[in-house]
């Protein structure tokens, strides 16, 4: 049975799969390549394709697709590190792969915080998240999906700072939460690539 820990844990989780997914590809759709471009480019480069996994590059050839729907936050923060000269987004201000400060918030220094959360929860030793926890991280990417809305035009009544809302306060079943944390355990002991709820999740 799932305790109150373990339903603060598996929202955090929902929000990394769902919003923080659907955000990074809003912002390689701003870029203004289309997803043939972007799937050229990451082909036309080995050094950048073949060390990715076989669901990475399923996700890759997706684009052929014509669409970003099919990457998650993993392999579009691969794209957006390794594709630098491109500048899908802007640096961050420490360069990639670094902590921003609070102060720091640009694009790339937002990027970087989803990719440091997603890995936070994936790889924590035990699904639970307390209280304070639980707020910290509601109203800190809140007020970062309150600056992304508006670097992609965004209505805040349909956004991803709304989304963010609903999802901290919607009701969530016990069954929910569960399958969220049968994934995340899943992550955490394959230390490999699952695909859950129309999400893909590599490291």
């Amino acid at each position: 049975m799932a305790t109150q820990d373990n339903l603060r844990c598996a929202r955090c989780y929902m929000a990394i799969a769902d919003v923080f997914s659907r955000i990074m590809q809003d912002l390689i759709s701003m870029h203004g390549k289309t997803p043939h471009e972007v799937y050229e480019l990451v082909m036309n480069d080995p050094t950048f394709f073949k060390p990715l996994n076989r669901t990475e590059l399923n996700m890759v050839n997706a684009l052929r697709k014509g669409t970003f729907e099919n990457l998650d936050l993993s392999i579009i923060y691969k794209i957006f590190k390794h594709f630098k000269a491109v500048k899908f987004v802007p640096k961050p201000t420490n360069g990639w792969g670094k902590y921003p400060s609070e102060n720091e918030t640009n694009i790339g220094d937002d990027v970087e915080r989803m990719r440091i959360a997603r890995n936070r929860f994936c790889h924590k030793t035990r699904a639970i998240t307390d209280e304070g926890e639980f707020d910290d991280f509601f109203t800190d990417f809140t007020n970062m999906c309150v600056r992304l809305d508006k670097q992609l035009n965004k209505n805040p009544i349909y956004g991803h700072q709304q989304a963010m809302k609903t999802l901290k306060t919607t009701p969530l079943s016990t069954d929910q939460a569960e399958r969220y944390l049968e994934a995340r355990q899943k992550v955490e002991d394959l230390q490999g690539t699952i695909y859950f709820n129309n999400f893909f999740f590599t490291f």
